[in-house]
């Protein structure tokens, strides 16, 4: 598509912007009006105009003889008339004008009654009272005008008048400002002192300012919709501009980034100029003196006497009525407290115990316990609850001497001596209030308590409450916690002259449960001390020995180790072998299958003892004497006689051996030489034991 050659676009300058309307300020035609009135020249009113013929003076300042003045633009028909407005010429000249020419007055309100020498009868008295001197002095008002000035994309200005009394109180009653307006001027010099007349000065001009900041928020809220559109359109227009050009093109891009820097540049020189600007400088100032009378009163009581000055305005015949110093309600009856306070009767109560008569100025104050009003010095703040009482239901606790309320000072329960809360405790046991006197503090706990519930360790000397010292069970003696043991067997509590020590575990035990160890005699408890099975007497744990064949405890003296095991066996599990005399238990020892000898596993190995294995080379005996064996059974005899016997004498016993034809008897004897027991073998069993016979 074929591409317009444009030339160079130079943009339409945007519409030109429409002034705001001018619109009358409040009350400016009327101050107008009033200025050509006091300069001598009344001006003459028309629709929406004023006509005045000017003095010589006024002539000279305007620079001509007569004026047509209007007040918006809309009236300006004539082309003669000038138009005034805030920040017109016309305005400014009558400005410095005043300034020059009025910078101050003052002026005297007329007294409209005289100032007779009685005491006030608006105010009714109930105390003593005696008019003294009265003198008439008039009291000044000083009325600053200031000039405002707001400036934005507009102009408004404002006369700003501020009233103030002698004092620099802002005077806002409008009877008295009209009356202070109204006032007419008066000659002679102002008797208020420059330094007086600077801090008035300082204090209105804050006031000013202060309505200033007001006005000026309000006239900056107007001025927003005017900015926006001023913005609005500047953007439409440049917008347009730039739409209309080619992005491809380089020349257009110069334009554009021209165009965007003009709108930033027009956006914020509109910005600039509906900014506010407020400005405000004092016009002039004006003394205004009221004729007011001064009645001093001497007022009395029986505690009290004060001269209290009156005023009265005689302008308007008015009495200042003075506040009620208590309440600062305005008075129409008066009284005088003890403290000099001038009140009204209903803030003046008189002290129960005294009679002395104070208001709440003076710091009256109720009794916390009966309620009665009591003065100054009838009553006395309580050092713990900070409440106020009177002196009867007070008192001073001996041992730091504060006051104290009666609710606050309370009796020891034990020497019933009155102290304040603070230097009582409460008995952790009881509850009841101990003082320091009758009070412990247990070493344990730290609990305090009463000296009925405390009591001292006859061993550490420390005090105890009762929960931390006990009797011990057996003697009665009193301990603390931790000079007492507990039987670990029956739980009972003991003092050291009755608590045993087990030798095994150290455990604490009574004499009740504690035993002796049947070997050494040491002290053992039921645990660590267990009881022998054999001879069942008390062990200690180094002389107890447990079985291992059948896990029976018995004492080291019933017990023996075996041989080859090393196991600890009692005495009715062990046995010596009798052929090396060695201990051996049930699992590592047999028989001798022949003489039934106990072997151990070393001795055993063949099923035949060594001495049977040689009963040839035993002791030949005679028939005789082993016919004469005690207790050799009968029915035995007869084979006895038909053997060779031999003796072989063992540990504990002695074993015959008889052999005739293939047989062989043995009889074994006891240790005191009594028949045991008799055993036949045939040869063929000698020969599977071992025995060459």
């Amino acid at each position: 598509m074929a591409r317009t050659t444009r030339g160079k676009r130079r943009p339409r300058a945007p519409r030109e912007r429409t002034a705001p309307q001018q619109r009358e300020p409040p009350g400016l035609q009327a101050f107008t009006a009033d200025f050509f009135a006091l300069a001598g020249c009344p001006a003459q009113a028309g629709d929406g105009s004023l006509s005045v013929d000017l003095t010589p003076e006024l002539a000279d300042l305007f620079g001509r003889p007569s004026l047509r003045l209007a007040f918006q633009a809309g009236d300006r028909l004539d082309p003669d008339a000038q138009l005034i407005q805030p920040g017109s010429v016309l305005l400014e000249k009558m400005a410095a004008y005043l300034r020059q020419r009025v910078g101050v007055g003052l002026a005297d309100v007329p007294a409209a009654v005289p100032a007779e020498a009685v005491i006030p009868p608006e105010i009714t008295f109930a105390c003593e009272a005696e008019l003294g001197r009265v003198d008439v002095q008039p009291e000044e008002f000083v009325t600053f005008n200031f000039r405002i000035s707001y400036v934005c994309d507009e102009k408004n200005e404002e006369i700003l008048p501020v009233a103030v009394d002698s004092e620099g109180q802002w005077v806002e009653d409008t009877e008295l400002l009209a009356r202070l307006a109204a006032a007419p001027p008066a000659e002679g010099p102002v008797e208020t002192s420059r330094r007086a007349l600077g801090a008035l000065h300082a204090g209105a001009e804050a006031r000013a300012r202060r309505h200033a900041e007001q006005s000026a928020t309000r006239f900056e809220q107007e001025t927003l919709p005017r900015l926006h559109r001023e913005i609005s359109r500047l953007r439409a227009f440049y917008q347009a501009q730039i739409h209309e050009l080619d992005p491809q093109d380089e020349r257009d891009q110069d334009l554009r980034d021209r165009y965007e820097r003009e709108l930033r540049l027009r956006t914020e020189e509109e910005i600039l100029n509906h900014r506010m600007t407020v400005s405000l400088s004092l016009v002039n100032f004006r003394v205004v003196r009221v004729p007011r009378a001064r009645y001093r009163v001497r007022l009395e009581r029986p505690h009290a006497r004060r001269t209290h000055v009156f005023e009265r305005d005689l302008a308007t015949g008015t009495l200042i009525r003075p506040g009620c110093e208590a309440c600062g309600t305005s008075l129409t009856a008066a009284d005088l407290c003890a403290g000099g306070h001038l009140v009204c009767p209903g803030c003046v109560r008189a002290c129960a115990l005294c009679g002395r008569a104070e208001c709440a100025a003076c710091g009256v104050a109720l009794c916390e316990r009966c309620g009665r009003s009591v003065c100054a010095e009838c009553r006395v703040t309580c050092a713990v609850c900070e409440n106020v009482v009177c002196r009867e239901h007070s008192g001073a606790c001996p041992v730091c001497s504060r006051p104290a309320c009666d609710a606050c000072l309370r009796e020891c329960a034990l020497c019933h001596s009155p102290q304040c809360a603070t230097h009582l405790a409460a008995c952790a046991v009881c509850g009841r209030l101990a003082c320091a006197a009758c009070r412990e503090t247990c070493s344990e706990c730290g609990a305090a308590c009463c000296a009925e519930h405390a009591g001292t360790c006859e061993r550490c000397g420390r005090v105890f409450c009762t929960a931390h010292l006990e009797a011990c069970e057996s003697c009665g003696a009193r301990r603390c916690s931790g000079h007492l043991e507990t039987c670990s067997e029956c739980g009972r509590r003991l003092c050291e002259a009755h608590a045993r020590s087990c030798g095994g575990c150290g455990s604490p035990v009574c004499e009740a449960h504690v035993g002796r160890c049947g070997v050494c005699g040491a002290e053992a408890c039921s645990v660590c001390g267990p009881v022998c099975a054999i001879t069942e007497v008390r062990l200690c744990p180094e002389h107890a020995v447990v079985c291992g064949v059948c896990a029976e405890t018995v004492a080291s003296t019933h017990a023996a180790t075996c041989a080859v095991c090393g196991t600890a066996v009692c005495a009715r599990h062990a046995a010596e072998c009798e052929a090396c005399g060695r201990v051996a238990c049930e699992r590592h020892r047999s028989e001798c299958r022949m003489c039934g000898a106990i072997l151990c596993g070393t001795c055993g190995g063949a099923g035949v003892c060594g001495a049977c294995r040689e009963a040839d080379a035993g002791e030949g005996v005679p028939l005789a004497d082993v016919q004469s064996i005690p207790g050799l059974p009968d029915a035995w005899r007869a084979a006895v006689a038909r053997a060779t016997w031999r003796r072989l004498p063992r540990r504990e016993r002695v074993v015959y051996y008889g052999s005739r034809l293939f047989r062989l008897l043995l009889i074994v004897t006891d240790t005191e030489g009594r028949f045991a027991e008799i055993r036949e073998f045939s040869l063929m069993d000698t020969h599977t034991a071992g025995r060459g016979w």
